[in-house]
């Protein structure tokens, strides 16, 4: 049987050294990062539950290591090797074919998918250059925003990394009511206030909840707007 999981394994590299993560896909991608994690075994159905858990390898590249190791798959050194890496990828800017984020509408509009079959809370960013073009997309935490385990250079450092000037953020309520909560508000704050000390303008923070969503950002420009 080692020889051949080892086969396999030199089939999973062979293939992503020809045609790279898109001749794989998510699972064969997590798969090829585990085999390098946990030796001798098959890994492949461990990647198929992780990705099932997750939902999407941004969301596990999001998930911080005790997460990632709660769930019972992979030790805790395996879960750093999956943490360690997907930082690294998600901080990789992503070529996006120039696609262009020309207004709230539009990022709205790309939010509104990643949140239309969310089965969980997730806080999802937007980078973009100086034309608007889009330097980077990705979940950068599951969880509630408002979470002891969420830090706001979750969002600061795949901005800098890109060295965007532009920032969108969205976060998405399962449950409760889909109007921003005094937390959500003061994050937000705090958030712009990172970001501009990185030369960074957030442009909105949405929150959504099932097709509605709120821009948070524009209800506090408004209220200290309309108190001068």
């Amino acid at each position: 049987m080692e020889g051949t999981h080892e086969g396999h394994r030199s089939r999973l590299r062979e293939q992503y050294l020809n045609g790279g993560c898109a001749a794989l896909g998510d699972v064969g991608v997590l798969e090829l990062m585990l085999t390098y994690a946990i030796p001798r075994r098959d890994v492949r159905p461990i990647a198929e539950k992780l990705l099932a858990r997750f939902g999407t390898l941004d969301a596990l590249f999001g998930a911080d290591v005790e997460t990632i190791a709660a769930t019972g798959l992979v030790s805790k050194n395996a879960a750093v090797f999956i943490h360690l890496t997907g930082e690294r990828a998600y901080r990789r800017a992503a070529p996006s074919g120039c696609f262009c984020v020309a207004d709230d509408a539009a990022a709205a509009q790309i939010f509104a998918q990643v949140f239309k079959d969310a089965s969980a809370e997730l806080v999802y960013v937007l980078c973009l250059g100086h034309d608007r073009c889009l330097l980077y997309r990705g979940v950068v935490f599951r969880g509630d925003i408002n979470s002891v385990k969420f830090r706001i250079r979750d969002i600061t450092e795949p901005a800098v990394y890109c060295d965007s000037p532009y920032v969108y953020i969205a976060h998405n309520h399962i449950s409760g009511a889909g109007y921003p909560s005094a937390f959500d508000v003061d994050t937000t704050r705090r958030i712009a206030d990172s970001l501009a000390s990185n030369e960074i303008t957030l442009c909105e923070h949405f929150v959504f909840r099932g097709e509605t969503y709120k821009g948070v950002y524009e209800m506090i420009r408004k209220k200290e707007g309309g108190s001068e």
